[in-house]
């Protein structure tokens, strides 16, 4: 079984103060079936 890859720090550091301010992030869904259009999205999205 794979690991699932580490979300970069500043994923992490969001996670931790959205924790201790009692504020959820929100959460952006993307799905494709074409494996590069899927990791496009994904990094244009963490670039926003």
């Amino acid at each position: 079984m794979s690991r699932a890859p580490e979300p970069p720090a500043d994923q992490i550091l969001a996670s931790a103060t959205a924790e201790r301010s009692g504020v959820p992030l929100p959460v952006l869904l993307t799905v494709d079936d074409d494996p590069s259009v899927s990791r496009s999205v994904a990094r244009d999205l963490r670039r926003r």
